[in-house]
């Protein structure tokens, strides 16, 4: 007979730490920090933190998606897909919570300017979408509309003695992703992931075509002066961050190749900083995704962050995130 104090189980293994090896010949980048404060999620639904630019203060605030702070700075916007699912906001600290739209697809929400409104991109329900048959046995889903459409939540409008979250649809193209307010408060810039970087009038519901280009866009956003957009864009094998001026002109690198790297890189999710002059980014040239920021022309790049990335394993699956928010 067998009993358990004759029995010797195996300890548990202990888990080896991951080690980075950074490729020697690579340029060198310094290690600094930003001022403000930053908002940012761990992955798509995962945990969402808010923290100082010197790394110092690291919360863990909520959970979701594509987190976004309101203009103020007090309060943050997020996205679920579990139930409910939906749009929430909540006090800059996370309490607070409410859900403001229920909807199971919802990503990269903004606020607009004056704190009025949010934006966001959200796929159709299966009522939108329409099957296609060819020969009889031949069945396709096709979208009735948009694969992604936007949505605006104009929050607390009066109606007769109450207040609501009323929802409006301005039109936009066949993929209308990342949606970004420009300061008049009216205009949203967004990516068609396929065609360029479009504009939509939420007033006139008049359309344009501000970027075209035929290689792959994600991540649109703007200045907070307006005046250019940032955004990532796929180059052959790798996505690299680019800046235009608002009305689509005068392209240019924010992140170029380094040809003494081994591996190839990708930089991606740019945020502003509150004053214009700065993007910050992720970038998994260490071999793991880190925050880095450079001025709007490329020069001054430098890694931040890195206490916290030590800490915090970010993970990013190209799927249009916004990963992280800069408020002052």
């Amino acid at each position: 007979k067998i009993s358990g104090t004759n029995v010797l189980l195996r300890p548990t293994p202990t888990r080896t730490p991951e080690v980075s090896f950074p490729n020697p010949y690579a340029t060198p980048i310094p290690v600094s920090s930003i001022q403000g404060r930053l908002l940012f999620q761990e992955m798509h639904g995962g945990k969402i933190y808010t923290v100082n630019g010197d790394g110092s203060n690291l919360k863990n605030i909520s959970y979701g998606m594509d987190p976004s702070w309101s203009p103020d700075g007090k309060q943050i916007a997020f996205a679920r897909m579990n139930e409910p699912a939906g749009l929430f906001s909540a006090q800059a600290d996370g309490s607070q919570e409410r859900l403001l739209f229920g909807w199971p697809q919802i990503h990269s929400a903004r606020w607009s300017p004056d704190g009025k409104r949010l934006a966001f991109a959200r796929q159709p329900s299966v009522s939108e979408i329409k099957v296609i048959c060819f020969f009889v046995i031949y069945c396709f889903p096709f979208p009735n509309q948009a694969p992604l459409k936007i949505g605006v939540i104009e929050l607390d409008r009066a109606v007769g003695e109450t207040t609501k979250h009323v929802l409006t649809e301005p039109p936009c193209s066949l993929y209308c992703a990342a949606p970004t307010w420009s300061p008049d408060n009216r205009t949203l810039m967004y990516a068609d992931e396929w065609s360029g970087i479009m504009s939509t009038d939420t007033l006139t519901n008049t359309q344009a075509l501000l970027f075209k280009q035929p290689a792959r866009i994600q991540a649109t956003t703007l200045s907070p002066n307006g005046t250019k957009i940032a955004f990532q864009l796929l180059q052959h094998d790798h996505w690299e961050i680019k800046v235009i001026d608002a009305d689509g002109s005068n392209v240019r690198a924010v992140t170029r190749a380094d040809f003494l790297d081994f591996a190839l890189v990708n930089n991606v999710a740019p945020a502003w900083s509150p004053d214009s002059k700065q993007i910050l980014f992720l970038s998994d040239r260490g071999g793991r995704w880190e925050f880095f920021v450079a001025d709007a022309d490329g020069a001054n790049l430098r890694q931040v962050l890195k206490n916290v990335t030590d800490h915090v394993r970010i993970q990013y699956d190209f799927r249009n995130e916004r990963v992280i928010d800069w408020t002052r």
